[in-house]
Protein backbone atom coordinates (compact mmCIF):
# COMPACT_ATOMS: atom_id res chain seq x y z
CA UNK A 1 0.00 0.00 0.00
CA UNK A 2 2.82 2.25 0.72
CA UNK A 3 4.55 1.68 -2.52
CA UNK A 4 1.44 2.36 -4.54
CA UNK A 5 0.92 5.62 -2.37
CA UNK A 6 4.48 6.66 -3.09
CA UNK A 7 4.14 5.55 -6.90
CA UNK A 8 0.57 7.88 -7.37
CA UNK A 9 2.52 10.84 -5.65
CA UNK A 10 5.58 10.38 -8.18
CA UNK A 11 3.07 10.07 -11.23
CA UNK A 12 1.30 13.50 -9.93
CA UNK A 13 5.00 15.00 -10.03
CA UNK A 14 5.80 13.81 -13.43
CA UNK A 15 2.54 15.01 -14.76
CA UNK A 16 3.23 18.55 -13.51
CA UNK A 17 -0.13 18.52 -11.46
CA UNK A 18 0.11 20.39 -8.33
CA UNK A 19 0.22 18.60 -5.01
CA UNK A 20 -1.71 21.24 -2.43
CA UNK A 21 -1.68 20.10 1.44
CA UNK A 22 -2.91 23.51 2.17
CA UNK A 23 -6.11 23.54 3.48
CA UNK A 24 -9.11 25.90 3.99
CA UNK A 25 -9.86 24.79 7.58
CA UNK A 26 -12.59 28.13 8.56
CA UNK A 27 -13.77 31.32 7.22
CA UNK A 28 -14.81 33.96 9.06
CA UNK A 29 -17.84 36.57 9.57
CA UNK A 30 -18.26 39.18 6.97
CA UNK A 31 -17.11 42.12 8.02
CA UNK A 32 -18.69 45.10 5.75
CA UNK A 33 -17.01 49.02 5.07
CA UNK A 34 -18.49 51.44 3.10
CA UNK A 35 -17.44 55.16 4.57
CA UNK A 36 -14.93 57.14 5.50
CA UNK A 37 -13.56 56.75 8.75
CA UNK A 38 -15.14 52.77 9.19
CA UNK A 39 -12.17 50.58 11.13
CA UNK A 40 -12.64 46.73 11.84
CA UNK A 41 -9.68 44.78 13.39
CA UNK A 42 -8.53 41.72 12.90
CA UNK A 43 -5.73 39.67 14.49
CA UNK A 44 -2.72 42.19 14.73
CA UNK A 45 -4.06 44.36 12.34
CA UNK A 46 -6.47 46.99 11.36
CA UNK A 47 -8.87 47.64 7.83
CA UNK A 48 -9.51 51.31 7.66
CA UNK A 49 -11.15 53.30 4.96
CA UNK A 50 -9.17 56.47 4.58
CA UNK A 51 -10.59 58.93 1.46
CA UNK A 52 -12.75 56.29 0.04
CA UNK A 53 -9.77 53.90 -0.07
CA UNK A 54 -9.60 50.62 2.27
CA UNK A 55 -6.17 50.42 3.64
CA UNK A 56 -4.51 47.28 5.92
CA UNK A 57 -2.74 48.76 8.58
CA UNK A 58 -1.25 47.61 11.78
CA UNK A 59 -3.55 47.57 15.34
CA UNK A 60 -1.92 50.73 16.20
CA UNK A 61 -2.21 52.77 13.38
CA UNK A 62 1.46 53.80 12.77
CA UNK A 63 2.08 51.53 9.94
CA UNK A 64 0.28 51.38 6.32
CA UNK A 65 0.82 48.15 4.87
CA UNK A 66 -1.42 48.16 1.95
CA UNK A 67 -4.28 49.87 0.17
CA UNK A 68 -7.54 48.53 -2.03
CA UNK A 69 -8.16 50.70 -5.13
CA UNK A 70 -11.20 49.47 -6.91
CA UNK A 71 -10.64 48.50 -10.53
CA UNK A 72 -13.31 50.39 -11.67
CA UNK A 73 -11.78 54.04 -10.97
CA UNK A 74 -14.60 55.13 -8.90
CA UNK A 75 -12.90 57.91 -7.29
CA UNK A 76 -14.81 59.44 -3.78
CA UNK A 77 -17.84 57.70 -2.43
CA UNK A 78 -19.69 54.84 -3.85
CA UNK A 79 -17.54 51.58 -2.93
CA UNK A 80 -17.91 49.04 0.24
CA UNK A 81 -15.98 46.55 1.03
CA UNK A 82 -16.53 43.29 2.56
CA UNK A 83 -13.65 41.85 4.78
CA UNK A 84 -13.05 37.76 5.76
CA UNK A 85 -11.03 36.20 8.06
CA UNK A 86 -9.74 32.91 6.16
CA UNK A 87 -7.55 30.30 8.52
CA UNK A 88 -5.26 27.77 6.64
CA UNK A 89 -3.29 24.73 8.04
CA UNK A 90 -0.48 23.30 6.19
CA UNK A 91 0.38 25.46 6.64
CA UNK A 92 -1.06 27.31 9.56
CA UNK A 93 -1.86 31.22 7.98
CA UNK A 94 -4.76 33.87 8.76
CA UNK A 95 -5.67 35.40 5.52
CA UNK A 96 -7.87 37.81 4.38
CA UNK A 97 -10.45 38.01 1.65
CA UNK A 98 -11.23 41.79 0.51
CA UNK A 99 -14.25 42.06 -1.95
CA UNK A 100 -15.15 45.84 -3.79
CA UNK A 101 -18.37 46.49 -5.02
CA UNK A 102 -20.24 49.48 -6.35
CA UNK A 103 -23.94 50.44 -6.71
CA UNK A 104 -27.01 48.92 -5.39
CA UNK A 105 -26.89 45.99 -7.36
CA UNK A 106 -23.41 45.14 -5.78
CA UNK A 107 -21.23 44.89 -9.05
CA UNK A 108 -17.65 43.98 -8.24
CA UNK A 109 -15.03 46.26 -8.89
CA UNK A 110 -12.14 44.56 -7.03
CA UNK A 111 -11.05 41.40 -5.32
CA UNK A 112 -7.84 40.92 -3.19
CA UNK A 113 -6.52 37.62 -1.26
CA UNK A 114 -4.11 39.04 1.51
CA UNK A 115 -1.67 37.63 4.21
CA UNK A 116 1.67 38.45 6.12
CA UNK A 117 5.19 37.57 4.59
CA UNK A 118 7.95 36.36 6.99
CA UNK A 119 9.36 39.80 7.21
CA UNK A 120 6.05 41.01 8.79
CA UNK A 121 5.08 42.64 6.06
CA UNK A 122 2.12 42.13 4.11
CA UNK A 123 0.98 41.73 0.72
CA UNK A 124 -2.06 40.35 -2.07
CA UNK A 125 -1.36 36.61 -2.95
CA UNK A 126 -4.28 36.79 -5.56
CA UNK A 127 -6.20 39.70 -7.12
CA UNK A 128 -9.06 39.56 -9.48
CA UNK A 129 -6.41 40.40 -12.38
CA UNK A 130 -5.50 36.70 -11.98
CA UNK A 131 -8.81 35.88 -12.61
CA UNK A 132 -8.82 37.76 -15.83
CA UNK A 133 -6.00 36.00 -16.64
CA UNK A 134 -8.58 33.08 -16.96
CA UNK A 135 -10.71 34.41 -18.83
CA UNK A 136 -12.85 36.35 -15.82
CA UNK A 137 -14.21 40.10 -17.71
CA UNK A 138 -13.58 42.85 -15.22
CA UNK A 139 -15.02 45.24 -17.42
CA UNK A 140 -18.22 43.81 -17.10
CA UNK A 141 -21.14 43.65 -14.46
CA UNK A 142 -20.24 40.85 -12.33
CA UNK A 143 -20.96 39.96 -8.52
CA UNK A 144 -18.45 37.56 -6.17
CA UNK A 145 -19.23 34.87 -3.74
CA UNK A 146 -17.21 32.54 -1.96
CA UNK A 147 -17.26 29.50 -0.37
CA UNK A 148 -15.23 26.77 1.34
CA UNK A 149 -15.43 23.55 -0.81
CA UNK A 150 -13.34 20.74 0.38
CA UNK A 151 -10.70 22.34 1.75
CA UNK A 152 -10.52 24.93 -1.31
CA UNK A 153 -11.45 28.55 -1.34
CA UNK A 154 -14.03 28.92 -4.60
CA UNK A 155 -15.11 32.21 -5.82
CA UNK A 156 -18.15 32.42 -8.12
CA UNK A 157 -18.91 34.68 -10.43
CA UNK A 158 -22.71 35.57 -11.55
CA UNK A 159 -24.72 37.94 -13.24
CA UNK A 160 -27.67 39.19 -13.57
CA UNK A 161 -30.40 39.47 -15.95
CA UNK A 162 -34.39 40.08 -16.75
CA UNK A 163 -35.98 36.67 -17.86
CA UNK A 164 -38.03 36.82 -21.05
CA UNK A 165 -41.64 38.76 -19.81
CA UNK A 166 -39.99 40.45 -16.52
CA UNK A 167 -40.43 43.91 -16.08
CA UNK A 168 -38.87 44.27 -12.67
CA UNK A 169 -35.54 44.84 -10.39
CA UNK A 170 -37.23 42.16 -8.30
CA UNK A 171 -37.69 39.88 -11.43
CA UNK A 172 -33.93 39.54 -11.48
CA UNK A 173 -32.56 36.11 -12.03
CA UNK A 174 -28.55 35.18 -11.47
CA UNK A 175 -26.50 33.48 -13.61
CA UNK A 176 -23.22 31.43 -12.64
CA UNK A 177 -20.69 32.67 -15.21
CA UNK A 178 -17.14 31.76 -13.57
CA UNK A 179 -15.79 29.63 -11.04
CA UNK A 180 -11.99 28.91 -10.23
CA UNK A 181 -10.66 27.22 -7.14
CA UNK A 182 -7.94 29.14 -4.95
CA UNK A 183 -5.25 26.41 -3.54
CA UNK A 184 -1.53 26.04 -2.56
CA UNK A 185 1.00 24.69 -4.79
CA UNK A 186 3.50 23.21 -3.39
CA UNK A 187 6.12 23.17 -6.11
CA UNK A 188 6.14 27.72 -5.98
CA UNK A 189 5.19 27.81 -2.30
CA UNK A 190 2.36 29.66 -3.56
CA UNK A 191 -1.31 29.97 -4.63
CA UNK A 192 -2.52 28.74 -7.68
CA UNK A 193 -5.80 29.09 -9.59
CA UNK A 194 -7.97 26.97 -11.02
CA UNK A 195 -11.00 27.35 -13.32
CA UNK A 196 -13.87 25.24 -12.78
CA UNK A 197 -16.07 26.51 -15.42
Amino acid sequence: MLKRCFLCLMLLLSLGLPVHAMSVTALGNHIYLGHNDETATSGDVKFVIINHVLHLMSKDGTKDFLSFINTDGIVGSGVDYDVRDVYTSNPTMHLWEITASSGAHGKNCGYWLVGPRPDGSYLSYVSIGNFAMLGYTKDQWHRLSSELSNGLLVITSSHGYLPPGAQYGYETKYANDFQVQIFWDDRVNWFGLRRIY
